[in-house]
Order: structure tokens, then C-alpha cells, then sequence
């Protein structure tokens, strides 16, 4: 296990302004690329359902 400096200090939980911005956006990326695959995919089945003849 790596030793950390005495000065060491988590900044998980004392995050300065500016991470909490950048986490934001991350997150508001993250679900529009989200939503952009899932509606991708009910394309997909969509147009293949079309060009599927079941008789």
C-alpha cells in the first residue's frame, strides 16, 4: 500500500467549488450521451422490426 505525506488530505470530502462544477457537467454529459444511445437503439429495433416479415 502506497504511504501517504502527512499533509495528505482527501478531497473526495472537501471539494473545492470548481470541482463541483466540473462534476456537474460531467454528469449532465454523461446522461445526454445516455439518452442519445438509448434512443439510438429503439431506432434500431424500430427499423428492424420493419424489415422483418414473419408469415
Amino acid at each position: 500500500m502506497a504511504r501517504r505525506s502527512k499533509n495528505w488530505q482527501e478531497r473526495r470530502r472537501k471539494r473545492k467549488p470548481d470541482d463541483i462544477e466540473a462534476l456537474d457537467r460531467i454528469h449532465t454529459v454523461i446522461g445526454d450521451l445516455l439518452r442519445m444511445v438509448i434512443v439510438g437503439c429503439g431506432h434500431c429495433c424500430a427499423d428492424n422490426q420493419k424489415r422483418t416479415t414473419w408469415r
